[in-house]
C-alpha cells in the first residue's frame, strides 16, 4: 500500500501559501520562505501589500502605526527648509491624531501606510527600534543608588516597557528627521552646510504646539528618557575615542570642522566641544544610532562616529531647550486632560495611555494643574531621573529597585544633570 506524500508548501493551493506568509512571525522569515522557495515567492509578489499589511499589524499591537508612518514620511522633511513648513505642520498633524483622522476617513486614511514601499520602509526602520531596544536592555543604566554589584542585565522588559520605549523611539525619528542635522555625504554643497531652523520655517514655540504639547506630559518625559539613553551610550562611546582626537588632527592640519579647533588653553579639541558633539550625534536620531551600534568592533564604530562628525554642523541645543516658551499649554489630543477629576479618569484608561508609577510618584497628585507647574518645565530634559528612564518602567521594577523613595526625594532635591 502506497503511503501518501506529505503536503508542502509548494504542493497547497496560491490561496493558502498567501495565508501562511501573511502570518508569519517577522520579516527575517518571511525573507527566508519567499528566497528559497518559487511558489512561496509567487504567492508573495500576488498578495505583497495584503501579506506586508499584516505583519506591520502585528509589529504594532500597542504602538499607533501612525506613529512609524510619519517617522518614514519626516525623512528628508528638513525644517531649516522654509518651503517645506506646510507639510511639516501637515505631518505632524498626522502624528498627533491618527485615530481620529481614521474615524473622519474611513477604511484608508493618511494616517496609515501608503503602499508596499512604505510598508517596507515601516519594517525595516522597526527592525533598527527593536535592534536599539535589545541594545537598551543590555545596557540601561543603573540608577545612582543602586549597587552596581546587584545590576543585573540584560533587563527582561516587560510588553508595557517595550512599547512605551518603541513609541518614544518612534517620535524620536520624526523629530530628528525634522529638527535634527542631517547625515551626510561628502562632496557637501554650500546648501547642505546648516541645519538650523528656529525662525526659518518654524519657531521654537510652533514646535513645542505642534509637537511635544500634543503629547501627555509623561509621554513627553518618555520622550526624554530615550533621548538620557541615547545620550549615555554616545557618551561611553566618546570615552573610547578620545585618545585618537589627537591622530585625526595630525591628519588634518587644517582643521575642516570646529572638532578639532581649541579655544580653551591646555583643552583637548575633543574636550572642548564635548556637550555640542553629544547634542549634534543624538540629533542624527535612532536609525543612524542603530547603524552606530551595529559596527562589529570599536575601530569601526570610532572611525563612523569620527566620520560623522566631520559632516555634521556643530548643534548646540537640546530637546529639552524648547520648553521655556512661557506659559505651557495642551494641545489636542492631550488637551482632554485637562478635567477636575483627572486622576480618577486617568485611572480609567488602558495601561499605555497611562503614566507609569514612577511619573506619579515624581510629581504630586492631584489636579492636572498640580502636575504642570511651572517648576516642572523649568527642570524640563535636566532632572537626573531620565538618565535611568524612571518614566518607562512598570511599577513591580520600580519597587524592587527601591524607586519610590528615591523620586519622592527628587522633588526636592533635583539635580541637574544635561
Amino acid at each position: 500500500m502506497k503511503t501518501r506524500a506529505k503536503p508542502t508548501l509548494e504542493g497547497i493551493p496560491t490561496e493558502l501559501r498567501i495565508l501562511v506568509l501573511k502570518y508569519l512571525p517577522d520579516t527575517h522569515t518571511l525573507h527566508n520562505i519567499v528566497r528559497a522557495s518559487p511558489a512561496c515567492h509567487q504567492a508573495y509578489v500576488v498578495a505583497r501589500q495584503e501579506i506586508l499589511h499584516n505583519l506591520v499589524s502585528q509589529s504594532f499591537g500597542d504602538v499607533d502605526i501612525g506613529e512609524a508612518v510619519c517617522a518614514v514620511r519626516s525623512e528628508g522633511l528638513f525644517a531649516s527648509e522654509k518651503t517645506n513648513r506646510e507639510r511639516i505642520i501637515a505631518l505632524l498633524d498626522v502624528r498627533r491624531r491618527p485615530q481620529e483622522i481614521r474615524k473622519i476617513a474611513g477604511k484608508r486614511s493618511r494616517a496609515d501606510p501608503d503602499g508596499v514601499d512604505e510598508y517596507i520602509k515601516i519594517l525595516h526602520l522597526d527592525r533598527k527600534l527593536n535592534f536599539i531596544l535589545q541594545d537598551y536592555s543590555l545596557n540601561a543604566p543603573c540608577p545612582a543608588w543602586m549597587d552596581t554589584d546587584k545590576w543585573k542585565l540584560p533587563l527582561d522588559l516587560s510588553r508595557a516597557e517595550k512599547a512605551r520605549i518603541i513609541r518614544a523611539f518612534y517620535r524620536m525619528q520624526t523629530y530628528s528627521n525634522i529638527f535634527g542635522d542631517r547625515e551626510r555625504t561628502p562632496p557637501m554643497s554650500r546648501s547642505e552646510g546648516s541645519r538650523r531652523w528656529a525662525g526659518k520655517s518654524l519657531k521654537l514655540e510652533e514646535v513645542w504646539m505642534l509637537f511635544f504639547a500634543t503629547m501627555p506630559p509623561w509621554e513627553v518625559e518618555e520622550f526624554g528618557c530615550v533621548w538620557a539613553y541615547v545620550r549615555s551610550r554616545y557618551a561611553t562611546f566618546f570615552l573610547e575615542i578620545a585618545p585618537y582626537v589627537d591622530e585625526l588632527k595630525r591628519q588634518h592640519p587644517q582643521p575642516p570642522h570646529p572638532c578639532l579647533i581649541v579655544e580653551e588653553p591646555g583643552m583637548r579639541p575633543f574636550e572642548t566641544y564635548h556637550s555640542n558633539y553629544l547634542r549634534a550625534m543624538i540629533s542624527l536620531g535612532p536609525s543612524v544610532f542603530n547603524k552606530i551600534l551595529r559596527q562589529q568592533s570599536n575601530e569601526k564604530r570610532r572611525d563612523l562616529i569620527f566620520y560623522l562628525l566631520l559632516l555634521c554642523i556643530n548643534f548646540d541645543w537640546d530637546w529639552s531647550d524648547q520648553i521655556y516658551v512661557g506659559t505651557y499649554q495642551l494641545v489636542s489630543p492631550a488637551d482632554r486632560l485637562e478635567r477636575g477629576d483627572f486622576i480618577d479618569w486617568l485611572l480609567s484608561l488602558p495601561a499605555l495611555e497611562q503614566p507609569n508609577e514612577g511619573w506619579f510618584w515624581f510629581w504630586p497628585p492631584g489636579t492636572l494643574e498640580s502636575a504642570l507647574n511651572e517648576d516642572m518645565f523649568l527642570e524640563f530634559g535636566n532632572f537626573k531621573g531620565r538618565a535611568w528612564g524612571y518614566a518607562l518602567w512598570d511599577e513591580d521594577r520600580l519597587e524592587e529597585w527601591g524607586a519610590d523613595d528615591e523620586l519622592e526625594g527628587e522633588r526636592h532635591f533635583r539635580i541637574w544633570s544635561f
